[in-house]
């Protein structure tokens, strides 16, 4: 940034977001201490929201705004827009506590306080297409709309030699009552920043897609799903089944796969509980409709106790889920030798005629009593990292798994009729742990789907050769299923 360079109107929210972090890591040790709290606790977010907004309205941050950017009219646009726009204040904010929460995987986001026109905005959109990716959740969603954004290009441009699908990123509070677009996300690939900014004629969306609905999913899902009228890669019917993770397993045990032995309990259910625990050694207990790993208990079946406060904390929301334990295959960290659960997230997209299992990662639990997923302690792998270290008990001493390529296209089979329980979803994530069958051989447990896959920003193109992406066959569908409904 120069005088003959100055920051524009948009780049200016980036400034101010580092200004706010400078400002604000001075004031603690480390940022990661911050991140737990965040994470884990509401009224922590709010306070530091708060936080935010007195350090906007001090002096010496006006002051080193009007230094940094210098004596422009955007730096007096700006200035009036602080004052006057409650939404580009919390946007700021959004960006502040996103880089206190993680690392960036993903462009910065440059938002401009005036509406773009449409003569504007066709310059931006090159597309003919716009796809609404609809979230409700702020926080790091630009994490999970970039690879999207990215394979929809490289999709285009392998196909058509230009950019055909416009991937915008919409907030439940960005639309108009009749589902049109006042305010958009965008990537930028001229100049690899994300835009942001309110429309001056409002867009129509072409397509939809929702991920990142936060904690009132469901109910979110259905309601927008239902109020847009146009294609959607993941319509809240064919949703709702895989939300169920009872009817997903019933439906999957139906089609021959491999899949634990369960038990759905309702609230106050405890004597059904305590009879299916006694029959095994170990089980897992989840709520019947919860996501990424989110109150899930691994307990012996002794235990009554943990049992009792398992279901407890169940029950507040719906009916608990009981099942066997069949993670029976770990990982051994090749650096410490301690051993992890793991479970494979697998991607698989619908091209308008056939399933493929595109995509996946690996996600491992923080030791071998907790869950597989990053919400409980764990942490994300490729696949080829977990390749050589897989381990399992045989009486009573590890021994190394050896997979070979007929068991991985075995479980990439046994992914796509998984898939295809769920007609309408054309992007559906299965979860999957691994297990041995009576000969020794490796074999795929599936334990749940999701309609509104996470971590998109971890995934990687299958077979592992190291290319993050989610999917390119996704936008075949799309372009599908639209000719299809010409006809």
């Amino acid at each position: 940034m120069t005088a003959e360079n100055p920051l524009g109107v948009a780049e200016t929210s980036v400034f101010l977001k580092y200004l706010l972090l400078d400002i604000l890591m001075h004031e603690v040790d480390r940022r990661e201490d911050l991140r737990p709290s965040l994470w884990q606790h509401r009224e922590q977010s709010l306070a530091l929201r708060q936080r935010l907004r007195n350090l906007l309205d001090t002096p010496d941050l006006k002051s080193a705004l009007f230094h940094g950017i210098g004596a422009t009219l955007e730096t007096t646009a700006i200035s009036q827009t602080l004052n006057t726009s409650e939404l580009y204040r919390e946007r700021i904010f959004d960006l502040v506590i996103e880089a206190v929460l993680s690392e960036r995987m993903a462009p910065e986001t440059c938002i401009d306080p005036v509406p773009a026109t449409s003569a504007k905005l066709d310059e931006k959109l090159e597309g003919q297409w716009n796809h609404a990716v609809v979230f409700a959740a702020i926080p790091l969603f630009t994490h999970e709309l970039y690879p999207l954004a990215v394979d929809a290009f490289e999709r285009d441009s392998n196909k058509y030699g230009k950019v055909y699908f416009n991937i915008l990123g919409v907030h439940v509070d960005w639309f108009a009552p009749d589902g049109k677009i006042l305010r958009l996300l965008y990537l930028d690939f001229a100049k690899q920043r994300f835009g942001e900014c309110d429309l001056e004629i409002p867009l129509v969306p072409d397509s939809a897609q929702f991920i990142c609905m936060g904690h009132q999913e469901h109910a979110l899902h259905s309601f927008w799903s239902t109020r847009l009228a146009c294609l959607q890669v993941n319509p809240h019917q064919p949703a709702a089944r895989a939300d169920n993770k009872i009817s997903t397993l019933e439906g999957w045990a139906a089609l021959g796969l491999e899949v634990p032995i369960s038990q759905s309990v309702l609230p106050g259910h405890k004597d059904l509980a305590t009879r299916f625990a006694k029959r095994f050694a170990e089980i897992v207990v989840k709520p019947n409709q919860g996501t990424e790993g989110e109150q899930v208990t691994y307990l012996t079946s002794t235990d009554l106790t943990a049992l009792q406060d398992a279901l407890s904390s169940c029950w507040n929301t719906g009916d608990a889920l009981l099942q066997e334990r069949r993670d029976n295959v770990l990982w051994q960290d090749p650096n410490t030798g301690k051993i992890h659960t793991l479970a494979l997230r697998l991607h698989v997209s619908f091209d308008g005629r056939h399933y493929h299992l595109e995509s996946g990662y690996v996600q491992i639990g923080a030791n071998s009593r907790l869950p597989a997923a990053r919400a409980r302690g764990g942490e994300i792998l490729t696949f080829a990292a977990i390749h050589s270290h897989l381990v399992y008990l045989q009486n009573g001493t590890l021994t190394t798994l050896h997979f070979n390529t007929g068991d991985w296209q075995r479980i990439y089979e046994q992914a796509q009729k998984a898939a295809s329980l769920f007609t309408g979803l054309m992007l559906v994530g299965l979860d999957v742990v691994l297990d041995l069958d009576k000969k020794g051989k490796p074999v795929a447990v599936f334990l749940e789907a999701n309609s509104r896959p996470a971590g998109l920003s971890h995934t990687h193109f299958l077979p592992d050769v190291g290319l993050p992406g989610i999917s390119l066959k996704l936008w075949d569908g799309l372009e599908h299923l639209y000719e299809h409904q010409q006809v």
